[in-house]
């Protein structure tokens, strides 16, 4: 009789681990998914304890995501590249949401770089996955809007601090070196040109960094954990300035600042 009890418990372990990776690695192991800032679900009903997976959705082309943000249209004749078996989002991207790479980095060429992988959580967040064109070098930047947010939004899209080692209230700088000294997951939080910005690191490796201003929460990640190549690639100087505490930082953060105070592009 135990055996068969073992046994059972044993296929049911093994059933909810095979439905829980359909919606992808939990979004509060800040290890699991280095470059992720928070996730969502398409409705505001549930709870993070009667559904632990997180559902996301894709698109392929950062035109087809723009045209779905403005319009909502779930009719596949309007896409070039619709999302794979036309699994649209069950629900509306916010209005205000949608800010262009163009706008945020303008830096940034984008006739070097690919964006092929456009994933959104919930109807505040989404993420721009890519690489280099030439290197082949992956990056990923996350967008979380903040206005407005329902109850489940605000549950599942807050930074929780608790599974960091620790918490670190001063500047961090890939260059020195200083944060490769530390071990475990160490946070590093401070304000400057009127953003808050955080560093995550683990065993001393980068694994990302946000920037908040105003309503908005920009995240910029080598995409994983380990990808040196993200801070020596030029074609993403753009990105990787923010990691170091020069001039292109700050002159990066004042083009945020302009384009997300000025509005961005309506979502709606």
């Amino acid at each position: 009789m135990k055996k068969r009890l073992f046994f059972v418990l044993l296929w049911l372990f093994a059933l909810l681990l095979v439905s829980c990776q359909f919606g992808g690695p939990s979004p509060h192991d800040p290890h699991e998914k280095t470059d992720l800032i928070s996730s969502g679900d398409a409705s505001s009903s549930l709870t993070l304890e009667n559904d632990p997976c997180i559902i996301t959705y894709a698109f392929s082309s950062i035109d087809d995501f723009r045209l779905y943000c403005s319009s909502g249209s779930t009719a596949v004749s309007d896409y070039r590249e619709p999302p794979e078996d036309g699994a649209f989002p069950l629900y509306r991207m916010k209005e205000g949401c949608f800010v262009e790479l163009s706008d945020l980095f303008p830096a940034l060429d984008l006739e070097k770089i690919t964006v092929n992988h456009i994933e959104t959580y919930s109807s505040c967040q989404y993420s721009y996955g890519g690489f280099t064109k030439e290197g082949k070098t992956r990056f990923r930047i996350d967008v979380l809007y903040e206005r407005d947010l329902t109850p489940f939004e605000e549950a599942v899209c807050k930074e929780d601090d608790s599974g960091y080692d620790r918490i670190i209230r001063e500047d961090y700088s890939y260059r020195d070196g200083a944060s490769r000294d530390q071990k475990g997951s160490v946070l590093y939080v401070f304000e400057t040109g009127g953003c808050t910005l955080r560093y995550r690191t683990y065993n001393g490796k980068t694994e990302g960094m946000s920037i908040r201003c105003g309503d908005y929460v920009i995240g910029i990640s080598p995409s994983f954990t380990g990808n040196t190549a993200f801070f020596s690639d030029d074609a993403l100087r753009p990105l990787s300035c923010f990691f170091r505490s020069d001039p292109e930082r700050a002159q990066g953060l004042d083009a945020i600042a302009c384009s997300l105070n000025s509005g961005g592009e309506s979502a709606g």
